[in-house]
């Protein structure tokens, strides 16, 4: 409708990806792609994180040269959100899959020790956006349970399901 639409991200796998972000529809700008995916085939997490920090000092540097953005939308990975609150430059939304706290296991106290801080660090990150999205009401339900210091809080996310492009049922029907 009109819109210039970025897509920032630390990595892009063409073979990897949704055919938009290959075919031009959706211009995509990697940053940090230098920056490890683990450590010692470990610390996924962390790394995360930090190459998402880059992402969002790119971004709020490269406002200081062009025209500034209208608005953020941050996907799965909150820790950047401080970054772009300082900053201040336009309106941050958060899209949130489904906790990443939950998605793993500490199964010993270094884990338990590894994780702790950065699950914290997901939760206090995660209630800095303007506006906090989730993909159905099962996810808000398990964001109020992991998240309990947004809650009390009042952070309530929004229901916004994923859209669908059904353009490829409609045709197999047709055929």
């Amino acid at each position: 409708v009109g819109h210039d639409v970025s897509l920032f991200t630390a990595r892009h796998e063409r073979g990897h990806c949704f055919e938009e972000t290959r075919d031009g529809t959706l211009r995509v700008v990697v940053h940090g792609d230098f920056l490890p995916r683990r450590v010692l085939g470990r610390f996924y997490a962390a790394c995360a994180y930090l190459r998402m920090c880059w992402i969002a000092f790119c971004l709020v540097a490269l406002q200081l040269t062009e025209p500034p953005f209208d608005v953020f939308i941050v996907d799965q990975v909150s820790i950047c959100l401080p970054i772009f609150r300082l900053a201040r430059p336009c309106g941050i939304i958060f899209y949130c899959h489904y906790p990443d706290k939950l998605l793993t296991r500490r199964e010993s106290l270094l884990k338990w020790l590894y994780r702790a801080p950065l699950d914290l660090a997901e939760e206090l990150t995660t209630g800095m956006a303007d506006v906090v999205f989730v993909n159905s009401r099962f996810t808000a339900g398990v964001f109020a349970e992991a998240f309990p210091i947004l809650h009390f809080c009042g952070v309530r996310p929004s229901v916004l399901y994923p859209a669908l492009n059904l353009d490829e049922q409609d045709r197999a029907l047709e055929g």
